[in-house]
């Protein structure tokens, strides 16, 4: 079991490892949603002008998803049965260390 666990946790820092955090919103679930930078990749499929988004809560449960923007709000297209969601951009907090580097939302 614990060989399954370190293998689930390696693999999982191997997929974020590269990806930088843009912007964060708190969730309803006590964790939060965070916006990357990594091309967003799914089943093979390379989604252009769509970067990487993932979730998750204090339960421990994740989500991965594609993300962009559509005038005022971040779209997220969830891998999972959660859909389409639409959350408005004012209330995602902005990584000081992404903005300082000169790379805007």
């Amino acid at each position: 079991m614990r060989k399954i666990l370190i293998g689930a946790l390696l693999a999982l820092t191997t997929t974020l490892v590269n990806a930088e955090t843009i912007a964060s919103l708190n969730n309803k679930g006590g964790g939060k949603i965070v916006l990357t930078d990594k091309p967003c990749v799914h089943k093979g499929v390379n989604h252009d002008k769509l970067n990487f988004v993932y979730n998750y809560g204090t339960s421990g449960y994740s989500s991965e998803g594609c993300w962009g923007i559509e005038g005022e709000v971040v779209v997220v297209v969830w891998f999972d049965s959660e859909g389409t969601m639409r959350y408005p951009l004012v209330n995602f907090t902005i990584n000081p260390n992404y903005k300082s580097k000169n790379r805007s939302m």
